[in-house]
């Protein structure tokens, strides 16, 4: 299983995710404190987001702001996030990470996004843990 981490700093990569559940590995890979899972207006991702990072200062994430649709209602995501998909169980919706078959297509994806936005993003190959 794997996620897709956007920084601040415009780095896209790929990183591995343990057995952990979302918020868990959320704190691992970003180092921020409380987790805020939001839907992106582009379909099948969830943004998982620190939900402090306003009132904590933390910069602009632009790609994270383009999916969570900054550009339609104003509110921005700040810090680093990592990608998540939704996804329906037996108990009902839930969160899940991506197989490693998805992020391929997941990760150009993000690239045809980076495009359309006119923003320089750096893609990183997956970090080796």
């Amino acid at each position: 299983m794997k996620t897709v981490l956007i920084k601040t700093d415009g780095t896209i990569q790929p990183v591995p995710v343990g057995t952990m559940r979302g918020y868990e590995e959320f704190r691992r890979i970003t180092a921020q404190e409380w987790a805020e899972f939001v839907y992106s207006h582009e379909k099948g991702i969830i943004v998982v987001c620190d939900e402090c990072g306003l009132l904590k200062g933390l910069e602009l994430n632009v790609m994270a702001s383009y999916l969570y649709g900054t550009h339609m209602h104003g509110n921005p995501i700040v810090g680093n996030v990592i990608l998540m998909q939704p996804v329906m169980t037996s108990d009902g919706p839930d969160f899940a990470f991506f197989d490693d078959e998805e992020i391929p297509a997941l990760v150009e994806r993000l690239k045809g996004i980076a495009s359309k936005i006119r923003y320089k993003f750096n893609f990183k190959e997956e970090e080796t843990k």
